[in-house]
């Protein structure tokens, strides 16, 4: 289970919807999506995250992008619905500051992710500004660009050695959502469900994972009771 003593990156993030310095700060832009200094270029000011006009942006999601994080928190199978899922997603963006909307990689027995999300015409990238699909098409072709493992704060999870190391397969995010953005069950009755995996149960995905298993865990388990905790994804809109 995910260790709940969160580490923070020392980031300042702003952010909208969907682009020389001391030796300890990063390079200006090179090129958009610059991974210079851990992901993060310098503005003159502040820490960011490179747009499409190589300019260094300290709010990931006024980049002209579209910002997608790993919830930094996780929760049972009882989330008061989609619309509950939605409310954390919003939340956790505003807690750091991210603003625009944003909505859970969710799908119920009514609705699919694919019917309830934007299909973005431009890149998904990360709160470090990494690219991880290049547009909706890329996202739901079969394998991301960089699995989704930053948190709203910038934290990256595959650095920790609990969660992409050893233990992957505890890495687990609720989802209900084939590769297509199509609905796929259980769905925790429609996510208002924490029974035990006797009674009731979740699809999930395994964010460690850049292949198909991020959304649908194919060969492995991909059900969890809907007692268990895990994170969900959010995607700006």
């Amino acid at each position: 289970m995910r260790n709940t003593i969160r580490i923070l990156i020392a980031v300042a993030l702003l952010s909208i919807g969907c682009s020389s310095n001391g030796e300890d700060q990063a390079p200006q832009c090179r090129e958009p999506g610059d991974t210079c200094n851990d992901g993060l270029c310098y503005n003159g000011a502040a820490n960011g995250v490179c747009d499409r006009n190589l300019e260094c942006r300290t709010d990931p999601s006024t980049t002209g992008d579209c910002v997608v994080f790993l919830t930094s928190d996780e929760h049972t199978g009882n989330m008061g619905g989609l619309a509950g899922a939605d409310a954390i997603c919003q939340a956790r963006a505003r807690s750091a500051g991210l603003q625009g909307t944003f909505k859970a990689w969710l799908s119920d027995s009514n609705t699919s992710a694919a019917e309830r999300l934007t299909h973005s015409a431009v890149p998904y990238i990360d709160t470090r500004g990494q690219l991880i699909a290049s547009d909706w098409d890329d996202l739901t072709d079969g394998s991301l660009q960089r699995p989704i493992t930053v948190d709203q704060t910038g934290y990256d999870w595959d650095s920790d050695a609990k969660h992409c190391g050893a233990i992957i397969l505890f890495a687990t995010v609720w989802t209900a959502t084939t590769i297509d953005g199509s609905s796929k069950p259980p769905f925790c009755s429609d996510w208002t469900s924490n029974a035990d995996i006797e009674v009731d149960s979740g699809h999930v995905g395994r964010y460690c994972y850049p292949s198909e298993a991020w959304t649908d865990g194919a060969v492995v388990d991909t059900r969890k009771g809907c007692s268990a905790s895990t994170s969900l994804y959010c995607f700006q809109q």
